[in-house]
Parts: C-alpha cells; sequence; structure tokens
C-alpha cells in the first residue's frame, strides 16, 4: 500500500522540525512537501496534489484559512487539518464556515494528533476540545457575526490592521468610499466612538491576526 502524502504548512522552524521527523517514523505517511508561508504552501499543494495538508493559521504572505479555502475549490478530494494555537471566536467561525476536516490544537498531544489524523484521513472530522470549548461564545447574542454582516467583519479586521481605506478597498475591491460608509456602519453598530474603539473589540474577538493581510489571489 502506497504511504498517504502529506504536506506540511509551518512556519515555525523548531515546530516543523519536530513533525516532519515525527511523520517520517510512520511508514503509511510522507511528507512530500513543506513551506513556512502561505504563498509556497499554495504554490506546492497545487503542484503535489497531497492526500492531506497539515495547516497552521498564522502564516506570513497569505495566511492558512485562506489557503485551506483555495484549497478546499482547486483540490476538494485533499484532507485539510488546522494545527494551530489559535481559538479565539473568529478562528473558530471561520473555521466552522469553511468546514475543515480537521482542527487540532498545539497544545494537544501527539497522540492525539495521530487520532486525529488517522479519523480524517478515513473520511471523519476531529475537533478537538479546545475547539468545542472556543465555540460557545459564538451562541451569545452580542457574538460579532451576529451584529456586522460578513463585508463589516472584513472591514473591520483590516481597520485593525492599521490598513488605510485605499488598502482596504483595493484588497475588497471597493471603493474607499464605501470602505468610509462601513466605518460608519461599524461604528453605530458596536457603540464606537472612534477607530481606537473599533480596534479594541476586534482585538476581544480575535479580528486582528498578527500577520499582514494578503494580495488578492488568483
Amino acid at each position: 500500500m502506497k504511504p498517504v502524502r502529506m504536506v506540511t504548512l509551518e512556519d515555525d522552524s523548531l515546530l516543523s522540525s519536530l513533525l516532519l521527523d515525527w511523520i517520517g517514523q510512520r511508514p503509511q505517511w510522507k511528507v512530500v512537501g513543506h513551506a513556512s508561508n502561505g504563498e509556497d504552501g499554495l504554490r506546492i499543494c497545487r503542484e503535489l496534489r497531497p492526500d492531506l495538508v497539515l495547516i497552521d493559521v498564522a502564516m506570513p504572505r497569505i495566511d492558512g484559512l485562506t489557503v485551506a479555502k483555495i484549497l478546499q475549490q482547486e483540490l476538494p478530494d485533499t484532507r485539510l487539518v488546522i494545527l494551530t494555537c489559535h481559538s479565539d471566536p473568529y478562528t473558530i467561525r471561520r473555521i466552522e464556515e469553511l468546514g475543515i476536516h480537521g482542527y487540532v490544537s498545539k497544545t494537544s498531544s501527539l497522540a492525539l494528533l495521530e487520532q486525529a489524523l488517522q479519523k480524517v484521513l478515513k473520511g471523519g472530522t476531529h475537533y478537538d476540545e479546545t475547539f468545542r470549548q472556543s465555540s460557545l461564545p459564538l451562541a451569545t447574542p452580542n457574538a460579532f457575526h451576529k451584529i456586522l454582516s460578513p463585508r463589516e467583519i472584513e472591514v473591520l479586521r483590516l481597520v485593525a490592521e492599521g490598513q488605510p481605506d485605499t488598502r482596504i478597498g483595493r484588497l475588497l475591491g471597493i471603493s474607499p468610499n464605501t470602505v468610509a460608509a462601513h466605518r460608519r456602519s461599524i461604528r453605530i453598530k458596536l457603540d464606537a466612538h472612534n477607530d481606537r474603539d473599533m480596534v479594541f473589540y476586534a482585538r476581544q474577538w480575535g479580528l486582528s491576526p498578527s500577520q499582514p493581510p494578503p494580495e488578492p489571489v488568483t
């Protein structure tokens, strides 16, 4: 039987080395590619068409969930597992909306990671306890996705990163005037007096990732 072909997307060099060594000890699995940023990861996956991709969320150039979304469209037979330390409501919400096959916290044991990969490779799904616990706040009346529209959430995320209206408009394919209108709407809905209040709210819900937003991918 041919080994399962895997690609790992992780920008932490130490964790990458540990993962590659750990997977390499299992003859039923084989790492055929690795990337430390989302742009290279997307290119490698398109070239190699692996059976499974292990993806970190916070990746340079293109974030891991954007990579996952593109791979779902282009490689529907490839299984996707998120391996991350992020468990904020915004990240969990995005994973739920995308329907990612698996989520494993970086605080989990290797035994749990192995169980998750095996389950996902058999066609199932796996979301560890961290994911289930972090999903709970999304049911509250004040959860961001119940207050703001999807477009307003995108604008708020970019505002929280300090992006000007012109760049936000270019990234989202809308005019700067439309961005300004979204800002006003967001302030009213959140009862925010200024951008500082908006950014504070965004960070509360994990809407401010550590990496800059990617350029549009085609």
